[in-house]
């Protein structure tokens, strides 16, 4: 990441911060796609017939878990009751339907 520290007290300012963020999982998504790599790894990674790649599965694993924490900290918290909500319902829906 470059960003420029030209935000207070050293701290470099939010958007400079999240265009590089930005940056950086346009050129993830952008590596994944390239030479078949998203295919291969669909291959090695766990599918019910055979065992998957313990170190690759590792990693998809915290690969997921990084990028879920990304949305969970710029996720609008209204934005996140709201899903919490309609999906209560949507539940209490399905339940109800028995």
């Amino acid at each position: 990441m470059t960003s420029s520290l030209s935000g207070t007290k050293g701290v470099a300012p939010a958007p400079a911060i999240l265009g590089d963020v930005n940056e950086t999982l346009r050129s993830a998504i952008s590596a994944l796609k390239s030479d078949g790599i998203s295919s291969r790894i669909q291959q090695e990674l766990p599918d019910g017939n055979r065992l998957p790649d313990k170190k690759l599965t590792k990693l998809a694993a915290e690969t997921v878990d990084l990028v879920a924490e990304i949305k969970h900290m710029l996720e609008p918290g209204h934005l996140v009751l709201a899903d919490h909500f309609l999906d209560l319902n949507s539940d209490m829906l399905e339940i109800e339907s028995y």
